[in-house]
Formats: structure tokens, C-alpha cells, sequence
């Protein structure tokens, strides 16, 4: 019984310790669209548009699903996320629980 207990609390603190996925990484949109994002340590969104890259928005994480992106001219947008598997699916507040964006790892 105490062996159980004991390998019950390891467990449980595993699971604990479990760290969410990371934003950080490659991302592109799913299609048609199909754009390569890349999301930085340094709160920084870049797009890569052919031989061209462009810093699109700075990102805050507010919460555990919260992310605020800022497009430099002072527009705010605020979405929640979630990583499932190698999938970051955006909805934006009133969707209705439906992802309006989908984008996927680059692996």
C-alpha cells in the first residue's frame, strides 16, 4: 500500500511538472493562405513572404489561452490559443468555439 502511495505522488508530480508546448517555432498558416510565421523567445512575430521577411507584431501571452498580438500602429488583437499537438488553433473572442486560424509546426 505504501509503495502505491508512493509511486501515486511521483506520478502526480510528473504530471505536474508537465510543460505546455511552446509558441516559439515556425508556424504556417494552414491553407490556402499557407504564410511561414515565425514566432520568437523575444515576443516578436516574423513573416516570410518570399525572399522577404517583416516583423508583423510583438506578442504578449497574458494568460495560460490568452495572446495579445500588436501590429506596430498601435492595433491591438487579442485571441485565445491552444496547441494540440503540432497545430496552434486562434479563436477569436465570440467564435462560437470554432478555431479562425490554424497554423501548423514546421517540423
Amino acid at each position: 500500500m505504501r509503495r502505491f502511495l508512493v509511486y501515486g505522488l511521483i506520478v502526480i508530480t510528473l504530471c505536474a511538472c508537465a510543460r505546455k508546448p511552446s509558441l516559439v517555432g515556425r508556424w504556417h498558416s494552414a491553407p490556402p493562405a499557407s504564410m511561414l510565421f515565425e514566432i520568437r523567445a523575444d515576443h516578436s512575430v516574423l513573416l516570410y513572404q518570399h525572399d522577404q521577411v517583416y516583423r508583423v507584431f510583438n506578442y504578449k501571452i497574458i494568460d495560460s489561452d490568452t495572446l495579445q498580438l500588436y501590429d506596430g500602429m498601435g492595433r491591438l488583437r487579442q485571441v485565445d490559443f491552444e496547441i494540440v499537438g503540432d497545430r496552434l488553433l486562434l479563436y477569436d473572442p465570440g467564435s462560437g468555439g470554432s478555431a479562425s486560424e490554424i497554423w501548423i509546426r514546421e517540423k
